[in-house]
């Protein structure tokens, strides 16, 4: 998968290998890994999109599609902003308020690869609590 250039093959190839990402993304040693092994996540437009249908289905997916402009994203980035304070996590802020115009971003953020929606959806991660597995107690 790593060298085909043709989207349609390499969208077909990860729609194959959904299941596998998903073991992946819910196993706490692999999560990290998921861009190392699967890098067109960077450089495929709709990837993460097709993944997200395959999860949740079609409606989900148009309905999060439609409101994640004028609804989710901008709580999003206004939560993030009362975030404790880092590089990553401005930079990411930046990308996410700034407009479609390019040329008033600064060369190395548009290198980082990260448009507008997909720094906001990033940023939602850092919102995100982390999870209380593995702290379940018996009460007996």
């Amino acid at each position: 998968m790593k060298f085909s250039s043709d989207e349609d093959t390499i969208k077909q190839k990860m729609k194959m290998t959904f299941e596998y990402r998903r073991c992946m993304v819910y196993d706490k040693e692999k999560s990290s890994d998921v861009l190392t092994e699967f890098p067109r996540f960077k450089d495929v437009k709709g990837l993460i999109e097709q993944d997200f249908i395959l999860q949740f289905g079609e409606d989900v997916a148009a309905k999060f599609l439609e409101r994640w402009p004028t609804t989710f994203k901008k709580r999003v980035i206004q939560q993030s902003k009362a975030l404790p304070s880092s590089g990553d996590l401005e930079d990411l802020i930046y990308c996410a308020e700034a407009t479609s115009n390019e040329e008033e971003m600064d060369n190395d953020i548009i290198a980082s690869g990260w448009d507008s929606d997909l720094s906001s959806i990033i940023l939602l991660l850092h919102l995100i609590p982390p999870t209380a597995q593995g702290r379940k107690h018996n009460i007996f």
